[in-house]
């Protein structure tokens, strides 16, 4: 459950019980998977993206260019399935 303070500064007043924060829904996030050379679960967006390993042997993403007007990145689609619509608060660090 969100706590009660972050509710109300991103939404306002809440009623008690009703926002919950379901289990992180992306797959692969640390792309750590690896189907026939590809990121499983990523799909390139723009330009697309590559994929390194870190000294500790973590994955993280990589873009690389040389033109401010390029477009790079990578993207994941979630189907959330909700039953209404809810406000929801997605979070990435770069």
């Amino acid at each position: 459950i969100m706590q009660e303070a972050i509710c109300r500064s991103l939404y306002g007043e809440i009623k008690a019980g009703t926002l919950f924060v379901e289990a992180n829904q992306v797959a692969n996030p640390h792309f750590n998977s690896d189907t026939n050379g590809r990121t499983s679960s990523w799909e390139a967006f723009g330009e697309g993206f590559g994929v390194e390993r870190s000294a500790d042997g973590g994955n993280f993403l990589t873009v690389e260019s040389e033109s401010v007007d390029s477009v790079l990145g990578a993207q994941q689609k979630i189907w959330l399935r909700q039953e209404r619509a809810v406000p929801l608060l997605v979070a990435a660090r770069g």
